[in-house]
């Protein structure tokens, strides 16, 4: 668990300084030159990864992806970002998104029952965000948010069509005002189920392509409760259907470590969510398992981790070995949440953390249309509201 300011957002973090004159600076640039012609001389690496296997897991493998911090504080800090008062977004405490693998063991996701691989997924960050002095009512004008997530994920073995994710998102939040200290919880868990229809390719290398339908059937329970009183809760459901275009682009070599000193090679899978213009570039190892995730929407990096740490004993004896069916889609359900994540803080700090009314007042928690009116079904939609807080697709999505 890392500590300090390891990652934040702040207004002053967009100044930009300026060049500065330095007379050694000719014979440096001839320096780097040379080196770079003497580099050039020297033959360049090939990359492996023209091709992706299968990965073979065993029981405890463990994968750290590095990213997810720096993508939830920009999402946060930009839910403020029209207030002219708030100065920012810090880290205090971090641990990185980290996949366990756990076995198999039967399961059900819609119509499939039988074998299932199971990973663990698991997250936490602490955040402290702050405002301009005595603009608010927060004691230091400061509030403090704990977000930890918690994931099981089941896919189906020995066929690619089907796919599980179970997660729950627990936000805290902690701020002083009015004499006293509050403490706001929202526990956001929501449980996707995922069947995919289509012609997966028996080999996944340099030019393969294949599109598939994927359907997504999606149930959010909400629960909120303020200073350890009784829990609120509101359910929502809803399904989609997508057409998911997957090409095999190209080779690269993903940097990381503290001075890029390492890499991985690496096969880029394109997935485009035809639809919602929304495509994810995942970067495999020829093992098969992911080393990097990029998410652009329109055109835009939304999430960029990477594979920083990991323990895979593929060549070594353990005493239960699982083996994945086919490495299309593995984890990918679990590692891009995080806009449920990012929905979950912003719906706390906006429904119950007034920063201009009482402290102890609650806000009116609004339906999508609007209106203050507590309960009401939404049929159209697939939706129920149980307390007039539902947490859309839309809201998801936006997040």
């Amino acid at each position: 668990m890392s500590r300090g300011r390891l990652f934040g957002w702040s207004r002053a973090d967009r100044r930009q300084t300026g060049a500065t004159s330095d007379p050694q600076a000719p014979k440096r640039l001839t320096i780097a030159a040379t080196i770079a012609t003497l580099l050039l001389l020297l033959p360049a690496p090939a990359l492996a990864a023209t091709f992706i296997g299968e990965p073979t897991y065993n029981v405890d493998d463990w994968f750290e992806y590095e990213g997810y911090t720096e993508a939830l504080v920009l999402n946060l800090a930009a839910e403020w970002d029209s207030d002219s008062d708030f100065e920012g977004v810090v880290v205090t405490d971090q641990q990185a998104m980290k996949v366990t693998q756990l076995g198999s063991e039967t399961c059900q996701i819609l119509d499939w029952d039988g074998g299932c691989t199971i990973a663990q997924l698991t997250y936490l960050v602490n955040v402290t965000l702050s405002w301009a002095e005595n603009s608010t009512q927060y004691v230091n004008d400061t509030l403090n948010m704990s977000i930890s997530y918690d994931a099981t994920h089941y896919k189906a073995r020995s066929n690619a069509g089907w796919e599980k994710l179970d997660a729950t998102t627990l936000t805290e939040t902690r701020f002083s005002g009015g004499g006293e200290d509050n403490f706001l919880e929202q526990e956001l868990r929501v449980v996707t189920l995922i069947r995919r229809v289509g012609d997966w390719p028996d080999r996944i290398e340099l030019g393969s392509a294949w599109d598939v339908e994927e359907t997504e059937t999606v149930s959010i329970t909400t629960r909120t409760r303020e200073n350890r009183a009784l829990w609120s809760e509101s359910v929502s459901n809803f399904s989609s259907t997508e057409q998911v275009a997957y090409r095999a682009t190209g080779e690269s070599l993903v940097h990381y470590g503290i001075a890029n000193e390492k890499d991985h090679d690496t096969l880029v899978i394109e997935r485009t969510y035809l639809t919602e213009n929304i495509t994810h570039r995942d970067y495999f190892r020829h093992e098969g398992f992911l080393a990097r995730t990029e998410t652009w929407r329109n055109e835009t990096l939304t999430l960029s981790a990477t594979l920083v740490d990991y323990r895979y004993y593929e060549t070594e004896p353990h005493a239960y070995t699982s083996t994945s069916n086919w490495l299309l889609p593995t984890l990918f359900v679990g590692l891009l949440t995080i806009g449920v994540i990012g929905a979950g803080a912003a719906y706390l700090t906006f429904t119950s953390v007034p920063k201009s009314q009482s402290l102890l007042a609650r806000t009116a928690e609004l339906d999508d249309d609007g209106t203050d009116d507590g309960t009401e079904a939404d049929t159209e939609n697939g939706t129920e509201d149980t307390d007039g807080s539902p947490a859309s697709a839309d809201e998801l999505d936006e997040s």
